[in-house]
């Protein structure tokens, strides 16, 4: 299965991955009012890293991050399907992650968001 970007962009530079990923995005039909929430939860992510590539993190950083998100006091399971689905779009489409571009993708993954996402 291909990226939506040339083999280029699959290691995209810092700067230039929040271009990539609005792209990503909006070709996948994420309303642009959810946008800033999928940007929101790649910046967390990229601070759960604690400095690590967002283009070179893992199939068990993403895990990670989305096990200690659902445990988090306060956070619904459609924050975690949102959470899950930016992050699937970021790590599989914009860095080209194999892992993240399957169907078998991390266990916390849901396939498809329900529609109480705010």
């Amino acid at each position: 299965m291909e990226t939506d970007f040339d083999e280029d962009h699959r290691g995209a530079l810092p700067e230039s991955w929040a271009v990539l990923f609005r792209k990503a995005l909006s070709l996948r039909g994420r309303p642009v009012s959810r946008l800033k929430w999928c940007f929101v939860w790649a910046r967390r992510f990229a601070v759960y890293l604690s400095g690590g590539s967002l283009h070179l993190a893992s199939r068990e950083d993403a895990e990670g991050f989305l096990s200690t998100l659902s445990s988090s006091p306060g956070t619904g399971a459609w924050q975690v399907e949102q959470a899950t689905d930016a992050l699937t779009i970021l790590l599989g489409s914009v860095f080209g992650q194999e892992w993240a571009r399957t169907s078998a993708r991390c266990r916390n993954c849901s396939g498809t968001a329900t529609s109480r996402r705010r």
